[in-house]
């Protein structure tokens, strides 16, 4: 078999393709509107210090996640598998990475769940009272639904998908739009607000940019259950980026329209603030409605997608091999859905957790960082491999990408030395497991 041959695609046939671009789009676009764009624009108004410098962040954060997102998306369409990121570093670099991947999927990302679904609570705490016991019931339940929901069919994951991330879409549209046209600021409404400036603040408002555009680069790891994958998810990841950018400004106009500037950055919740002062008292139900469908919508996608990455590594022999298990009717990875549920519901009843979870903003972005330096690996050393789409600008818009892996590395280093550090240890501590597993694995099938 020559070389061509060998990278030709191909798909799982356990998972079978049946999400079109629509959805796909959505899992997109629902997974990244989540609770940040609620609560980041008073952090990134604040470091940003001025009006011109904060829609400046909002610009370059929205350029750095569409270079990431095509520069993944050419790795999507060479292996449309399920997986994602973790199959990009098994196919560059081998499997100790695309375990630490998938290691840090298991660790991180259940607890973001957790930290999303009792924002979830707390909103419809804002509804209906709830006890704090309450929120946490609450929160637990969201989970328990998400695991019901995608156990069911990915299919019927992807209605609620599209149905939550078009309505959370509209309404924010919505508000926005009404926002521009209801009228500005008053002065003296205004609460005092910190301003900060100087290339520190500019890196802290940025990886707060990037909190809230986090999301786009896990559609990849749904490729085995993606209708035409090789076209579907290079048009997904774009058009979703770009709906984001679109939607983000529009917010950040109406925003500075309603409150002014410095009473952006000194909100502690933006959009409630926007809502009230468009419709009084019953904007805070607005807005806490708004915020309970975005965050069950975020969280929804990420149940579509992040099983996938433990179902691969199942499949691989680098988890327990029951992971990988298909149901028999419904056609889901059942097994994996249930461990990334389960994982995240131990974290719902850990406050300390979840704020740490919060602030481990840059904990998966090494990995995004190799896996578009493997767009340069990749096209060196496998030459013939076939790619049904490449990466527009190449390598100008990788390389963007990478310098500003770079620069929030070096700035979160230098402002949050122990945060940033935390980060490389969790992940570094999957190592030994690696390891340990592989000598358990020799000795034991499991």
């Amino acid at each position: 078999m020559n070389d061509a041959a060998a990278a030709t695609p191909s798909v799982s046939g356990r998972l079978t393709g049946s999400l079109g671009v629509w959805s796909a789009t959505a899992v997109v676009v629902g997974t990244i509107i989540g609770s940040g764009i609620y609560r980041v624009p008073a952090t990134v108004a604040s470091e940003a210090g001025s009006p011109v410098i904060m829609f400046g962040l909002w610009g370059l954060g929205g350029v750095i996640a569409l270079a990431g997102a095509l520069s993944l998306a050419e790795l999507g369409s060479v292996f449309p598998r399920a997986g994602g990121i973790y199959v990009f570093m098994k196919e560059a670099y081998g499997p100790l990475a695309a375990f630490l991947f998938g290691w840090g999927m298991l660790v991180v990302n259940p607890a973001a769940y957790a930290a999303v679904a009792v924002i979830f609570a707390e909103a419809v705490g804002t509804l209906v009272p709830l006890s704090s016991a309450g929120i946490r019931s609450v929160a637990a339940a969201m989970l328990v639904s998400l695991v019901l929901i995608n156990c069911r069919s990915v299919r019927f994951g992807a209605v609620i998908q599209n149905a939550s991330t078009g309505a959370k879409v509209l309404v924010l549209v919505g508000l926005s739009v009404i926002g521009l046209i209801a009228g500005g600021a008053d002065p003296g409404n205004v609460a005092a607000a910190v301003v900060r400036s100087g290339w520190g603040s500019f890196g802290i408002g940025l990886i707060a940019v990037m909190f809230a555009y986090d999301g786009w680069q896990w559609l990849p790891q749904l490729a085995a259950e993606v209708k035409e994958p090789t076209r579907t998810i290079p048009r997904a990841m774009g058009a979703g980026v770009l709906v984001i950018i679109l939607v983000y400004f529009l917010v950040n106009a109406a925003n500075v329209r309603v409150l002014g500037f410095e009473g952006v950055a000194a909100s502690s919740l933006v959009t409630g603030e926007v809502a009230t002062r468009i419709f009084g008292i019953a904007g805070t139900s607005v807005v806490a409605a708004l915020i309970a469908v975005s965050t069950f919508s975020s969280n929804n996608g990420g149940f579509m997608t992040d099983p996938r990455v433990f179902f691969a590594m199942a499949e691989d022999g680098l988890f327990f091999r029951s992971v990988a298990a298909i149901h028999p009717r419904y056609g889901t990875p059942h097994v994996a859905v249930v461990v990334t549920g389960a994982v995240a519901l131990l974290y719902v009843f850990f406050s300390t957790f979840e704020r740490m979870a919060a602030t481990l903003i840059l904990g998966m972005w090494p990995f995004l960082a190799l896996s578009v330096w493997s767009v340069f690996r990749l096209r060196r050393t496998r030459r013939d491999m076939i790619r049904p789409f490449s990466v527009p600008l190449y390598p100008w818009l990788p390389g963007f990408f990478l310098l500003a892996c770079v620069f929030l590395f070096t700035n979160s280093l230098a402002t949050e030395p122990l945060m940033t550090l935390l980060n490389f240890g969790i992940l570094g501590a999957g190592i030994p497991i690696f390891f340990l597993w592989r000598v358990v694995r020799v000795q034991r099938a499991i």
